[in-house]
């Protein structure tokens, strides 16, 4: 990578944060061996063995390497304050009359900063796979097992969070100013109170991570060639961890929407994006019905397992500024946290956990992050196309593509339902933690736990049909 130009250097925050913010990956080099083998041992039927090992860079992370250039509270900063007035700050709507080169103290806007040895993300990845001729007509079955490793992942940190305040009762750090539930508001002025105000909460540190891994075994059953049909059958398992799921484009986003006890941890976790049991199918047949002029037929069936999502608390319960990301602990049952509305509010929740298997298998320990999964995701497409004749010896093509067909068929079926972004199932409120007995607060309504949702934004659940024409010479 190049970066012929640095960000704007900011000595105060260089100082503060212990990385210059003018850091950049300028010039940090990937070479990326690779080696691969097939062979084919002379079997009564066909066989071959394939696999191979190597380096690869994943795509470039151009955007997140660009936040220290916009984001450096030099050329240009941002004031938080909800009372100007009091703080001494006048609004002015000329962008040549602001109040000072910088925010004053205690009003800093954010700043981000590259570490200076990170690269772009690079896994090493290795396969191996058998095909091999089936006795019974001509079918073809295949296995294999591809394992990656992170080599340069990225991870961030926010460190303006400041120390922590102390520390919850299942383990975790808290940033709160007070978790006395007599005093607890829960509000942004509890939260993150020992970060240095001359910068902003949402300023970030990207770093590299070689945590995180993958595991994918695929077994695959196929015809045997032939020039009108064509049929496959598959399964794939994964199982996957990251350290961060990296969402979104901004730096500080990435942070806020990784569900995690301690965000600021190097350590990885269940993937977000990992789909643990997927199934697949395929079917085509052609057939020159006219003369010199093929008729094709096909369809394609995918039945996957649902994407991961995380029980978490309502709101914050850390105190680091971002709700509906924590990790929900789990009691282990009645007495082991308190709750505001008392033994009727608590007989409530359990009832809940009871009946909520992922609930109920993780009593007395934190939420495994994404350990749950919403509901299973069926669906079929069907692609019909229809050569036709055309001139100066060229061939036209019509066809007519059916996605999502099940959904066409009634309109329950094809649907993906889902826990949404950024995938966390609160199902508490932290109300503070008690001072005599250590226990957590909780509070509990069942009517706020949030259902599965349609996943629809893109048409993602709704039947679509699309005609296409094309003229080949």
């Amino acid at each position: 990578p190049v970066a012929r130009d640095d960000p704007a250097f900011n000595p105060a925050a260089s100082e503060f944060f212990g990385l210059r913010n003018d850091s950049t990956i300028n010039r940090n080099e990937l070479v990326q061996p690779r080696f691969a083998v097939n062979y084919t041992p002379d079997f009564e039927r066909s066989t071959q063995f394939r696999g191979g090992v190597g380096l690869f860079q994943g795509m470039s992370a151009n955007v997140w390497l660009s936040n220290p250039y916009t984001n450096n509270n030099v050329i240009q900063g941002a004031i938080f304050e909800n009372n100007p007035a009091a703080a001494g700050i006048t609004f002015s709507p000329d962008p040549n009359n602001q109040p000072g080169d910088r925010p004053p103290p205690g009003l800093g806007g954010n700043v981000d900063i590259v570490d200076p040895n990170l690269q772009q993300p690079a896994v090493w990845k290795a396969n191996l796979a058998v095909d091999h001729e089936l006795p019974w007509w001509g079918m073809i079955a295949s296995a294999e097992m591809v394992f990656t490793e992170v080599q340069e992942g990225i991870r961030y940190e926010k460190p303006n969070l400041g120390a922590p305040t102390g520390v919850a009762p299942d383990g975790r750090p808290i940033y709160w100013s007070t978790t006395d539930p007599d005093e607890f508001t829960g509000t942004a002025a509890q939260a993150a109170t020992n970060r240095n105000r001359d910068f902003g909460l949402d300023s970030t540190i990207a770093r590299s991570t070689s945590k995180g891994n993958g595991r994918q075994l695929t077994l695959s059953l196929q015809g045997a060639p032939d020039p009108n049909w064509f049929w496959n059958v598959a399964y794939t398992r994964t199982t996957a961890k990251e350290v961060n799921p990296l969402t979104s484009s901004q730096a500080a986003s990435n942070w806020n929407n990784s569900i995690r006890a301690d965000r600021n941890a190097d350590i990885a976790e269940n993937s977000i994006y990992a789909i643990k049991d997927r199934f697949t199918a395929s079917l085509s047949y052609q057939k020159e019905f006219f003369r010199d002029l093929r008729t094709s037929f096909g369809l394609f069936y995918e039945g996957r397992s649902g994407r991961p999502f995380t029980y978490t608390f309502i709101n914050d319960a850390n105190g680091d500024g971002r709700s509906g990301v924590d990790p929900l602990f789990i009691p282990a049952g009645p007495g082991d946290v308190l709750f505001t509305g008392g033994a009727e509010m608590e007989a409530a929740f359990f009832d809940f956990v009871g009946r909520t298997s992922g609930l109920e298998s993780q009593r007395g320990q934190i939420a495994g992050i994404n350990k749950q999964r919403s509901s299973w995701v069926n669906q079929v497409d069907l692609r019909f196309a229809q050569e036709i004749p055309g001139l100066f010896r060229g061939k036209g093509e019509i066809w007519v593509d059916v996605l999502n067909f099940g959904n066409l068929l009634k309109s329950s079926w094809g649907r993906i339902e889902e826990i949404g972004f950024p995938y966390g199932n609160g199902i508490a409120r932290f109300e503070g933690i008690d001072p005599d007995s250590g226990r957590y607060v909780y509070s509990f309504n069942e009517g706020q736990v949030r259902d599965e949702i349609l996943r629809d934004n893109r048409g993602e659940s709704r039947w679509a049909m699309q005609l296409g024409v094309r003229y080949k010479f």
